[in-house]
């Protein structure tokens, strides 16, 4: 479930990024302010709303083997554990740089 909701929030993210690319933005700071505020707004709705509906449909007590904090706590480590893989094997923060120093003007 981690993984899913992982690749789902990287989804997410990336397409919000083409969107700002399309929002006509002044500055980049505009344009960076934006995209981390509806990143973070759209992955924190996606995770809590997932184990919110994974929970309301089988309760189980929050300390069992798998309740709620193992879950937490999986997909904490399966998150750090992606975001290193994105990282290493698509320099998506490199091509970005580039494709956004052509657009805007310092």
């Amino acid at each position: 479930m981690a993984v899913l909701t992982n690749i789902i929030n990287y989804i997410l993210s990336s397409s919000i990024e083409v969107l700002a690319d399309m929002e006509r933005h002044k500055t980049k700071s505009d344009r960076t302010g934006q995209l981390i505020l509806k990143i973070v707004i759209s992955q924190f709705l996606n995770t809590s709303i997932i184990y919110t509906i994974l929970y309301l449909l089988k309760p189980l007590m929050p300390l069992e083997t798998y309740g709620m904090v193992a879950k937490i706590n999986s997909l904490i480590v399966v998150s750090g554990a992606i975001n290193i893989i994105f990282q290493v094997v698509l320099p998506s923060y490199t091509i970005s740089y580039f494709l956004n120093r052509r657009k805007y003007t310092e």
